[in-house]
């Protein structure tokens, strides 16, 4: 009967182009794992950066603007958080050495997950390997 596949015969030939058969949810996961980590790098390459750029790259975890702005004006010095205009509104910024920095310096912030760098893990806020 034509169409019909061997299921071994399948396997095998999967197997020997390197492919895999996953769940869609492992998939969608991945996607949103490697938008975050791009916005990570891209943010943590600016200046400064606002309190909803924080919380879109989940650089203090997966927390709302309104949390990471809590969070800020509870740890940040004064010096670090600055006002800049954008467009008519007035955005609030924090330095992004600031950013980073909580998590060197306040007890159970650090969060090490486990990495594609081999046996290490790997803080997905500050990137110190733990």
């Amino acid at each position: 009967m034509e169409g019909l596949v061997d299921v071994s015969e399948f396997i095998d030939e999967l197997k020997s182009q390197g492919l895999v058969i996953v769940p869609n949810s492992f998939v969608q996961e991945a996607i949103k794992e490697y938008r975050i980590s791009k916005l990570k790098s891209r943010y943590l390459n600016k200046k400064a950066l606002s309190y909803k750029e924080i919380a879109d790259a989940e650089l203090w975890g997966s927390i709302a603007k309104r949390s990471v702005k809590a969070f800020a004006e509870k740890y940040a010095k004064e010096h670090e958080i600055f006002v800049t205009p954008k467009g008519g509104i007035k955005v609030k910024k924090i330095i992004t050495s600031a950013v980073v920095a909580p998590c060197e310096k306040k007890e159970g912030l650090c969060d090490p997950q486990p990495s594609n760098l081999g046996p290490y893990n790997v803080c997905h806020i500050c990137g110190k390997l733990a």
